[in-house]
This record gives C-alpha cells, sequence and structure tokens, in this order.
C-alpha cells in the first residue's frame, strides 16, 4: 500500500484552512503544512518537502503563486492554485508553468478532488516530458468553460463512488 499524497494548504481565510485540515484527510490525504500567508507557506514547505501545494492566490505579505514559484526552484512540486478569480482575470496565474491546476472559490468536495488528481497527473506528466493539457477553473454559480469538461467528468464520478 502506498503511502498518502502529503499536502501543503495556504489561504489568508481561516475557515478555509479549517475546511482543508477536516476534508483532505477524508479524502485520504495526509495535511503536512497549513500557512496563512505566502511567507509561512515558503517556509514550511521547505522543512516538510509536500508532494503537493494547494494554495490561495491573493494573500498577504506573499501571494501563493511568488510562494510556489520560489518553491518549485528549490524542488519538484504539484501546485494547485485556488482563487476567488477566474483565470481571465488573474494572467500572471493563467502563465504560470508551475501551476498544474486552477479552482475558483466557491467550490464542492467532488471539484477539490478532481482538481487534486489533475494537478498530480499534470505534474506527473510533466516530469515525464508529455504534454501537458489546460488547467481546470470553476467559476462561481458552477459555470464551466468547454476545456473543463474533463474536470467536472471527474468530478461527478468521484461523488458517484461517496
Amino acid at each position: 500500500m502506498s503511502s498518502p499524497l502529503r499536502i501543503a494548504v495556504a489561504d489568508d481565510e481561516p475557515e478555509l484552512r479549517r475546511y482543508f485540515t477536516i476534508v483532505l484527510p477524508r479524502l485520504g490525504y495526509e495535511v503536512v503544512a497549513v500557512a496563512e500567508n505566502g511567507r509561512e507557506l515558503l517556509e514550511q514547505c521547505l522543512v516538510t518537502r509536500p508532494d503537493l501545494i494547494i494554495t490561495d492566490y491573493n494573500m498577504p505579505e506573499m501571494d501563493g503563486l511568488e510562494a510556489t514559484r520560489e518553491i518549485a526552484r528549490t524542488f519538484a512540486v504539484a501546485v494547485m492554485l485556488v482563487t476567488g478569480y477566474d483565470d481571465r482575470l488573474s494572467p500572471k496565474a493563467g502563465e504560470a508553468e508551475h501551476v498544474h491546476a486552477q479552482v475558483t472559490k466557491p467550490f464542492k468536495m467532488a471539484q477539490l478532488a478532481a482538481s487534486i488528481t489533475l494537478a498530480t497527473e499534470r505534474f506527473a506528466d510533466q516530469q515525464a516530458g508529455l504534454p501537458v493539457g489546460p488547467r481546470s477553473t470553476t467559476f462561481p454559480g458552477g459555470e464551466c468553460l468547454p476545456r473543463e469538461f474533463h474536470v467536472n467528468r471527474m468530478a461527478k464520478d468521484q461523488f458517484n463512488r461517496t
């Protein structure tokens, strides 16, 4: 049996940090770091070296994009960006090669699970030198772009398993 995926999370909203610490273990993952800003995320990840980082984009002191860019210079890690903006409004995030998946708040547990799967699969493909497909974004209100069909399908499959 393989060990669970080790995840670091960062968000400046205490409720979302708490949500991650409750939901991620229920999904079979291990939370190894919890940070409230990008600087804390950077410091904790250099010590814990997680398999996946789930981080908010807009945080005080250092944003999640800047923190994960710095971390990715040190070691290879899958990155999932959580944002309150769709990718049309955050072009820096949309162009970041070190970000493997993106989900927009608010999101459901099935969308979180599907986005984690997408992030880890895209990271594995990137590490293997394979072409990597588009990130996903779930818009507030549930509107979806055609390129997100595969993420919604994975979310539906995950929901049907529970």
